[in-house]
Parts: C-alpha cells; sequence; structure tokens
C-alpha cells in the first residue's frame, strides 16, 4: 500500500494491489517500521517505509480470523491450513514458538490449544501405511495360495479365513490399535449401524474381506481343489439347507446393509445433483459394488458345489430356498420392513433360477468372462430398484418432518408460550444484575434460574442457551464459542421476524431452526452494560452448533426458499401461504386421513404430503417426481462402478499372479480376439466420454461466463443511469452511504437497494479514490471480511484505462464471484462514482448447470457402455464361432484317410482361409 502525506499530517492511499485488507492506524502512527497486529480478518506481520513524503506499507497474512465461517472463509493458518484448530496466535515474545523478524524483535508466538484432540498423522504417514497393509495382505494371500497349492486346499482356505477374522476381531476390540479413527472415514457420524458397522470404513473393511475370501475360494471349487461327495441322502440334504441357509443370510443381510447404509447415514446418493456426491458416496457405491460381486460368486459356488447331487430341473432347490427364507421371516415377525424381506426372497428365486440357466451360468478361473456383462446389468436394476425404494421412502420421512417444522414455525401458541418466557428476561432485571454476570458461579447460576424458572410445557418442548457479552462484546463465561459477532450477523442476516416482537427465527436447515432474540442493557442512567442473546430451539430440532451463512441470507437453508419443495398452509379451509410456482387450490380441497397425521396425494407429475398441524390447520408439501431419471441415472452409475471395478480386479489378479515378473505379466497382457474386441470398443467409449464431457464443460464454463457477463451488463447499465439520475439531481456521497441496516439509509439509498432487489443483484458504490459509499450487502465490508477499497484492478481499468465497462472473477476467501463495473457521470458528463455489481451467487450456478450436464452424459455413455457390449459379444461371437468351426474340423485331420473339406459361402477373410485348408486337403 502506498500513501502520501497530506498537508494536515494524514497519509492518504494512492496505490494499493489488494481488496483483502487495509493497514489500521495503529500501523500507520507506528514509531517502529516492523510489527505484528491483528486485523479485521486476520493477523498480519507488517512493514513500512517512509521515503519522499511517501509511505510504503506491506501485509503478510500468518492466519485468517473471520467473524463468521462457512466453506468459503476458514480461520486457518494461511500456509498451514491443519494447524488452525490446534493453535492459537498471540503478539509478543512467549516461552516457546516465538517468531522472529530479521533484525530478531519478537513478532508473535504461538500456543498450543488445551482441547482433547484424536492424535493424526501427516499424509506421508496415512499413505505409508496403506502401502503397508497392502503389502501385508498380499504377503498373507501369497501365503494361503502356497498352503493351497503345497498342503492342501482347505488348509489355504481355513489359513486365509481364520486370519482375516483374527485380524478383524482385534480391530473391533482394540480400535486404537492402528488410530482409525483420525480418518474420516471412520467417523460413527456419517454412518454407523450397530457393533460390526460402526462406521463407513469399517463397513468398506467388511465388504473387502468378504470379496476377498470368496475370490480366493472360487477357483479352489472350478479347479476341483475342494469336493464335497455326501455318502447318503441325509448328507446330501444336509449339504443342500446349508447351502440355501447361507445364501438366504447373505441376501437379507445385504438388503439390510443397504437399507442402513441410506437411512442410517449422513451420505449423499442423490445422483441428480452431482455436486451433492462426495468421496462418502465413492465409497457407499464401491461397498454396493464389492457385496454385490461378491454375493454373485458365492452363490455361483454354492450351485456348482451341490448341483451335481440332484435331478437336472433342480426344483428341489427353489423349494429349500423358499422354505429357508420363509422359515427365517417367521422368527422376525413384526420387525419387516414392509415386505422388502418377502420380495428379496423373490428376487433371490430369480436370480438361483438364471444362475442355474446354462446359458447365463459359468464357474471358471477368470474373473471376467462374456457372460459378466449380463450379469452387471442385472445386478445394476436390482441395486437400483433397492435404493430407489429406500430414497423415496427417506425422502418422504424427511419431508414429513418439513411439515412439522412449518407448523411449528407458524404456531400462534408456541410463538405465546415463548412471548411469555422473554417477559422474565426484563431489561430492568438484567440492569440490576449484570455484575453478576461477570462472576463464573453467579453467571451460571443467574442463567439456570431463568431457564428453570419457566412452566413445564415450555422446557419440555424447548432448550434455551443464553450468551451474556460486555459494553466490548467479549464473552462472559458462555457455553460455547460463539462469538457477539457471530449471532448478531445472524439476526442481521438470517433472522426473520416473527409475530412476537423482538423475537426472530433463523433457519440452519430445512428440519432445523432456531429462535434468536438481543436485549441490550443500560444501567438507570443510560450507559451501555453489554448485551445478552437469547437462542431456544425446538427440542426435536436441537442443534449444539451455530453455521451462520455469510452470503446466503438463510436462502439456501429455508424451506420457505427452496427450489424443489412448493408448499402451502390452509387455515380454516382457506390458504393463507403458499411458496413456489405450484398451481395450490385457494380453498382446501376434500380429504380423507383415516386418522393418520399425514396422507400421500399424487397429482399429474408431483407427489403431495398433507399433514393436520391442528383442528383446523393443514400444511402441504409438493414435490416433482423425477423417479424415471434417477432410475437412469442411478442405473448408470451402478453399471459405470461394476465396469470399473471389474477391471480392477483383473489388474489385481494379473499381478499377484505373476508375483509382479515383467515376463509373466505380459502373458496376462496377449488377450483373446474376444477380449481384445470387448477392450478396444469399451476404450473407445471411456475415451469419448472424456472428451467429449472435457470439451463441454469447458464450452459449459465459457458460455455460462458470457451469459453472467451478459446479464450484469444488462441490470448495470440500469442501474448506472438511475444513479445517475440521482446524483444529478444533487446527491452527494459521504460516508453515511456505507450503512448497516436498510432503516438506516436514507430514501435515494432505499430506492437504489429496492431496484437492485428487483433485478436479483447486489450493488455497490465507490467514490473517485476507489473508497466504498454505499453497499446493499455492506455486512462483508464493515466486519472486515473485504476492505472497503475497490477492486485494485477493476479501479485501474475504470480510473487509469477510463473504460466505460469492467468485468472480472474476484474472490472473498474460496468463493469466486463474477464482478462487473461502470463509471457513473453527473450533469456535466464527467465521472463521479463507480458502480459495481458483484454476483455472489454465479458459481453454485455454474455447478447445476454442470451437475445437469454430467447426469446427462453419463447416462448416455452408460447407455453407449451397454450397447457397446451387446455389439462386441455379437461381433466376437461370429468371428470366433468361424474359428471355431476351423479348429474343430482340423482336428478330425487323418493322415492317410479321406478328409471332409469344410464349406464356407462368403468371400471374405475366413473364407480365404478355408479356401486354402480346401487346397490342403486336395
Amino acid at each position: 500500500f502506498f500513501y502520501r502525506a497530506t498537508s494536515d499530517s494524514q497519509y492518504q492511499m494512492r496505490c494499493w494491489n489488494t481488496q483483502q485488507v487495509l493497514p489500521d492506524d495503529g500501523i500507520l502512527q507506528s514509531a517502529v517500521s516492523t510489527g505484528f497486529a491483528q486485523l479485521a480478518n486476520g493477523f498480519y506481520v507488517w512493514n513500512k517505509k517512509d521515503s519522499a513524503e511517501m509511505l510504503a506499507v506491506s501485509l503478510v497474512p500468518i492466519k485468517w480470523n473471520y467473524i463468521v465461517t462457512n466453506d468459503y472463509l476458514k480461520n486457518t493458518f494461511v500456509n498451514r491450513p491443519m494447524l488452525g484448530n490446534q493453535y492459537d496466535i498471540f503478539p509478543g515474545e512467549g516461552l516457546n514458538g516465538t517468531v522472529r523478524s530479521l533484525k530478531g524483535d519478537p513478532l508473535f508466538y504461538l500456543v498450543q490449544k488445551n482441547v482433547v484432540t484424536t492424535a493424526s498423522d501427516n499424509v506421508a504417514a496415512v499413505w505409508l501405511r496403506i502401502v503397508a497393509v497392502l503389502l501385508v495382505m498380499l504377503f498373507v494371500h501369497l501365503c494361503a495360495v502356497y498352503i493351497a497349492t503345497y498342503k492342501s486346499a482347505l488348509h489355504g482356505l481355513g489359513f486365509l479365513l481364520g486370519l482375516l477374522v483374527l485380524l478383524r476381531v482385534t480391530l473391533y476390540v482394540f480400535p486404537n490399535a492402528v488410530n482409525l479413527r483420525q480418518l474420516e472415514l471412520f467417523d460413527p457420524t456419517i454412518y454407523g449401524a450397530g457393533f460390526w458397522l460402526r462406521s463407513l470404513g469399517d463397513l468398506l473393511i467388511n465388504a473387502l474381506m468378504f470379496l476377498w475370501v470368496v475370490l480366493f475360494t472360487r477357483p479352489l471349487f472350478s479347479t476341483g481343489q475342494i469336493k464335497f461327495a455326501p455318502q447318503n441322502n441325509a448328507q446330501r440334504w444336509l449339504l443342500l439347507i446349508l447351502g440355501c441357509l447361507l445364501m438366504v443370510f447373505t441376501t437379507f443381510v445385504g438388503v439390510k446393509i443397504v437399507r442402513s447404509l441410506i437411512s442410517d447415514s449422513q451420505i449423499s446418493f442423490d445422483v441428480i445433483n452431482f455436486f451433492s456426491l462426495n468421496i462418502y458416496s465413492i465409497v457407499g457405491f464401491i461397498v454396493l459394488c464389492c457385496l454385490a460381486v461378491g454375493y454373485y460368486f458365492l452363490c455361483q459356488m454354492i450351485l456348482f458345489l451341490v448341483k451335481p447331487f440332484f435331478s437336472p430341473g433342480f426344483p428341489d432347490l427353489f423349494i429349500t430356498t423358499a422354505a429357508t427364507g420363509l422359515l427365517l421371516l417367521s422368527f422376525n415377525l413384526g420387525h419387516l420392513h414392509r415386505g422388502l424381506e418377502l420380495y428379496a426372497l423373490a428376487w433371490l428365486l430369480l436370480t438361483l433360477f438364471l444362475l442355474n440357466s446354462k446359458i447365463l451360468n459359468q464357474i471358471s478361473t477368470r474373473i471376467i468372462s462374456s457372460k459378466l456383462v449380463f450379469w452387471i446389468f442385472y445386478f445394476s436394476i436390482s441395486m437400483t430398484i433397492l435404493m430407489i425404494v429406500e430414497n423415496s421412502q427417506k425422502e418422504l420421512r424427511n419431508r414429513q418432518h418439513y411439515a412439522e417444522v412449518l407448523a411449528t414455525k407458524t404456531d400462534p401458541a408456541s410463538q405465546s408460550m415463548l412471548n411469555s418466557m422473554l417477559t422474565d428476561f426484563r431489561l430492568d432485571f438484567f440492569s440490576e444484575n449484570f455484575e453478576r454476570l461477570k462472576v463464573p458461579f453467579t453467571n451460571r447460576f443467574l442463567k439456570d434460574s431463568l431457564i428453570n424458572n419457566n412452566i413445564s410445557g415450555y422446557t419440555n418442548r424447548y432448550d434455551t442457551r443464553i450468551y451474556s457479552f460486555d459494553e466490548t462484546g467479549r464473552a462472559l463465561f458462555n457455553d460455547d464459542n460463539s462469538t457477539y459477532e457471530q449471532l448478531n450477523t445472524i439476526l442481521n442476516t438470517q433472522a426473520k421476524e416473527t409475530a412476537v416482537r423482538g423475537l426472530f427465527y433463523y433457519d440452519e436447515s430445512y428440519d432445523r431452526f432456531n429462535y434468536i432474540s438481543k436485549k441490550e442493557i443500560n444501567d438507570f442512567s443510560g450507559k451501555f452494560l453489554g448485551t445478552i442473546f437469547i437462542l431456544v430451539s425446538p427440542k426435536r430440532l436441537k442443534n449444539d452448533m451455530l453455521y451462520p451463512e455469510l452470503f446466503s441470507k438463510g436462502s439456501n437453508t429455508a424451506i420457505e426458499n427452496s427450489s424443489t419443495y412448493a408448499y402451502a398452509i390452509y387455515i380454516k379451509g382457506n390458504i393463507v401461504i403458499s411458496h413456489n410456482d405450484y398451481p395450490f387450490s385457494t380453498a382446501l380441497p376434500s380429504l380423507n386421513f383415516k386418522g393418520r397425521p399425514h396422507l400421500q396425494v399424487t397429482n399429474g407429475e408431483y407427489d403431495e404430503l398433507w399433514y393436520q398441524a391442528g383442528p383446523e390447520k393443514y400444511i402441504v408439501i409438493a414435490k416433482e417426481r423425477g423417479t424415471a431419471l434417477e432410475v437412469i441415472t442411478l442405473f448408470s452409475y451402478f453399471f459405470c462402478a461394476f465396469l470399473l471395478l471389474s477391471a480392477m480386479f483383473w489388474l489385481i489378479a494379473a499381478f499377484v499372479k505373476s508375483r509382479f515378473d515383467l515376463q509373466k505379466l505380459r502373458s496376462y497382457w496377449q488377450l483373446s480376439i474376444r477380449n481384445q474386441i470387448h477392450g478396444i470398443i469399451i476404450f473407445i467409449s471411456a475415451l469419448s466420454f472424456i472428451v467429449i464431457g472435457v470439451a463441454t464443460i469447458l464450452f459449459f464454463i465459457s458460455r455460462y461466463q458470457s451469459n453472467n457477463q451478459e446479464k450484469l451488463s444488462r441490470a448495470i447499465q440500469i442501474m448506472k443511469t438511475q444513479v445517475g439520475e440521482y446524483l444529478t439531481d444533487g446527491w452527494q456521497l459521504n460516508d453515511s452511504m456505507l450503512v448497516a441496516e436498510r432503516n438506516a439509509a436514507t430514501t435515494i439509498e432505499r430506492s437504489i437497494i429496492n431496484i437492485a432487489e428487483i433485478h436479483g443483484v447486489d450493488i455497490n458504490v465507490y467514490d473517485l479514490d476507489g473508497n466504498l459509499k454505499m453497499a446493499s450487502l455492506s455486512l462483508p465490508y464493515i466486519k472486515g471480511i473485504v476492505s472497503t477499497k475497490m477492486n485494485p484492478v477493476a479501479y485501474y481499468h475504470m480510473s487509469e484505462q477510463k473504460e466505460i465497462q469492467f468485468f472480472q472473477q474476484e474472490y472473498i476467501g474460496k468463493l469466486a464471484y463474477a464482478s462487473s463495473y461502470v463509471p457513473v457521470f453527473d450533469a456535466s458528463g464527467k465521472p463521479a462514482a463507480y458502480l459495481n455489481i458483484p454476483y455472489f451467487t454465479s458459481e453454485s450456478k455454474l455447478q447445476q448447470e454442470i451437475a445437469n450436464f454430467l447426469v446427462t452424459i453419463i447416462n448416455l455413455n452408460a447407455f453407449i457402455f451397454l450397447m457397446a457390449g451387446i455389439v462386441a459379444l455379437f461381433i466376437t461371437n461370429r468371428i470366433t464361432g468361424s474359428f471355431a468351426l476351423i479348429s474343430e474340423q482340423m482336428k478330425k485331420i487323418h493322415l492317410g484317410s479321406v478328409n471332409e473339406p469344410l464349406e464356407w459361402h462368403r468371400n471374405d477373410e475366413i473364407g480365404s482361409l478355408v479356401k486354402e485348408y480346401n487346397n490342403m486337403l486336395a
């Protein structure tokens, strides 16, 4: 930053290179040239040099310290983000961890936080542990193969199975032995379903071990190394019953795991919204695919084992399976989930019928075969149907809860109860007792008394938290680390008024909201003492943390602003509130709840959920049914996941069997003609998917940016005309234009903000020196998240280059957004101000555009993969069938006898080969 000294010994900024922060007066007036300072949004080391009436100041950010945090703003060290939660930073010299300047002067020191943290390794150590685990697994596998080869197959299988069970039980009993909990994958809050499935990581380990054992066992059966020879009918039937029991049991367990993965987790499987998926979604798909592949091979082995001892039609298999399944279900009556287990049993019978078919059943030492394509298709459809059913049930439960939340928000009785509670929080009472809040014991006693003295009806329904702050905004012994700035930000940007004066509510998500009230305490002489915030959470909706969002103003968390749902509230037969563009009826339709609180109604392409909130109060939430698109997309994900998993298994098998010997590994790449054709077609499809996807996404980004630029250009020209007219009428730019609340603005300022809201944009007005004079969304500038100086690049183009309009991408933290600038002229035609429109929602909308495209292209390429597989199967069967005919005929050649010539009626390459063969016979 460069300043020029003025006649009154002040400094005027002439040049700057960032909009992130500004030096404060303490730095400018300091007698030293180097120091450490806490500014509005973080901690900085500063340097300055005074020369020839110019003052140069540099700021080096050390740690961010935003008043609110979200996905874009995080309070971390600039070059070591992971240390932000472990260390505090203080100015001066400490006992340890002091950082000094080049001259040796102490700047700041670090203090480790006194909090309980989970010991964690760095990234390199984690990857080294993963490699070590993989090498140990390889060693165990090779040992099991050695034992199975040179001892017996059962000994090898017993060694592998026993060792894996021992290791797995050890991890369950001693979870801290390898410190798996340091990884978020093993966080039970993401997924947890009992002792054996404590986390998504545990489920992944169990699925991989299950698949490992099955893949190890499969070739032992196909090569005849493991055999069972029943001596009599009793042993034969016992073998069949045990096999059917194992298949039925694994079927029910698999269905239960799929259900729990959806209903008992925070994992998103919303495949329509691509950017809602994350690493946990990917792990979830991997787990489901591993379980499906292992299940398929397990059923295949059981049939291979028992089929030779029964009649060719094998009706005994289906009868025994059905009887075993019904017997197991009879012990679980009263705990069936909408008959899902019965459907699963019917699906198992269909699967066994297909496996028993000579066309589709094949057991060999190869992991990948042409018949596996059908089973990939079959299991993709099966998993898709199951997940669609569970997803729809989970969404319905969520919608029922949303309806109850809306009923609570609009319940006059609840707000009357809260009003009664707030009467106990009288200003005169706090004026008399505010000093008691400055002592820890009396602070806790006073707050507990205020909360517990309420009627039982209130305390049973609501959880209350009281936050006290002194006149400087310093917290007075509150229960958590919520700051005055965070609570005040929520009140000013997210809160909506209720019918009770001074009581507001804000949404944390569709199904969570809190009430909030603020009381400023003065003594009897009018001196400001401090501030009290009261937060009230409905107990079903209680949440222990505050999640203020900086720029959303609650729009992304409130169902009232949702684009997915439409809702209406009916009171005494008439509609009183409606949201979104769904055509609700103005009068309450005829409904029959049959004694239930909820009623589901289908209306064309929409699904309506009705909730009876009271004798004359009804709430309806409507949602468009996108089942067809969801089915196609989910099938595409599963189909692609199975293909990738099959390719990965083939590579792992090649490396393991070759013992990493390059000479042996080359033999695995000598594919048959059939596999070469399959591979080439799939490779071309995959390559085209990548090329088309990347090119189209780049086109989307370019087109979206140009559309944004055009939209902002139109909006800013309208705003420019309006602001120019106000300037012509004598409107003056002054510092009072930077208003924190709309009510404090002048009539002209409110008019400008109204126009901006009509066009759905925010607006900033800068003077000719680049100083912010007005902002419709002033919070980021007032609280120092960004400075009140104009973006330096934009200022250069406006002030020095004299451009009529400038458009660029800017950043606040990690939030990228489009921003447009134009000069505004006064009556004489000279520039009087610079107008700026920041488009904060541009990145999220671009992601939505890309997500919609990715859903389409993934569906398209899954269809292409499927068709390519069918075409490749047809072509290879035709080609290899011809070679098989020639091979069989050549096997019949006997020297010294008459050999039959081959007949081939097509003039192609195979015809030339047949012709040469016939000439040789002649």
